[in-house]
């Protein structure tokens, strides 16, 4: 049972930094105003690292750990699927208890219908009344929050361990950022070599 809990948010953890310097590579405007919060908080000249005592005051973190699960979804693309517990009516289908339901997190991710410029990574678009509410604006810790889209069955389970590993990206985000550039790498930028 350790060894599952402990894959289970190594694996999703590790994707999510992955997609975060893959992120700031391709564009660096977010980034830069990332890097404006950190040195206020932390220090121009790196003076200290980020630590958990900065949470409150790194708000544009929050923003970059939103955005990240959202741009690209880490988890499958069609969610986990769930059982209803209940009858349900969705947009005139009667759905009856027992029945399978997923939902398609990759194209609701970037859907135009769902987002701006559902492609381009813009942590900003979380900056509103919902910034500090990790599971809203995202299905990055599955569909049973049922806050985001008020109008989709409300399941009873996201991901036991989303508030660990809102925390473990917090820590590793904030200090990537804070620390280090990234740059895409010219050679295999247009290349099938990978």
């Amino acid at each position: 049972m350790a060894g599952s809990l402990v894959e289970a948010a190594s694996d999703t953890t590790r994707n999510a930094n992955n997609l975060l310097i893959a992120a700031g590579a391709t564009d660096k405007s977010w980034v830069h105003r990332v890097r404006e919060q950190l040195d206020a908080v932390c220090g121009h000249d790196a003076e200290r690292l980020p630590d958990w005592s900065d949470w409150d005051r790194l708000p544009v973190i929050q923003t970059v750990i939103k955005e990240a699960l959202r741009w690209r979804p880490n988890n499958l693309e069609t969610g986990f699927p769930h059982a209803l517990s209940e009858d349900c009516e969705f947009e005139g289908y009667l759905l009856e208890k027992g029945t399978v339901v997923t939902i398609n997190a990759w194209h609701i991710a970037t859907s135009p219908e769902e987002y701006e410029d559902p492609l381009a990574f813009k942590p900003e678009r979380f900056d509103n009344e919902h910034l500090w509410d990790t599971l809203q604006g995202n299905w990055g810790f599955g569909a049973g929050c049922g806050i985001w889209r008020p109008r989709l069955p409300v399941g009873r389970r996201v991901c036991v361990g989303w508030n660990v590993a809102a925390r473990n990206m917090f820590i590793v985000f904030a200090r990537v950022l804070y620390c280090f550039d990234f740059e895409e790498d010219p050679v295999h930028l247009h290349s099938d070599s990978y």
